[in-house]
């Protein structure tokens, strides 16, 4: 997620006129343009929520997975402050 967010940043700092002329939608009145204007400005937010879902949902594997391992195997010992955490994030998913 961070590099592309740092790879979007680029591009963005790399044709900042064209951008800023994207974001505030100064595209003219063709109405076709503005239309694809606006799909791509939705796409580029869906890719960003999907992205936002995928590392939430490697976060639960990872939390679950390390809190069954120290269940699983008692030779596994996580400090207190990480199974606070892990307890802590467990807690929180399951509430949702």
């Amino acid at each position: 997620m961070r590099h592309a967010l740092r790879s979007h940043i680029s591009y963005i700092d790399g044709y900042s006129d064209s951008f800023v002329a994207f974001v505030r939608g100064d595209l003219g009145s063709d109405p076709e343009q503005q239309s694809a204007m606006q799909n791509l400005r939705w796409l580029g937010a869906q890719r960003i929520l999907l992205a936002l879902g995928i590392v939430e949902l490697a976060v639960a594997a990872l939390a679950s997975t390390l809190l069954t391992v120290t269940l699983l195997d008692e030779s596994v010992a996580l400090s207190g402050a990480i199974m606070k955490e892990l307890n802590t994030f467990a807690t929180r998913s399951v509430v949702r």
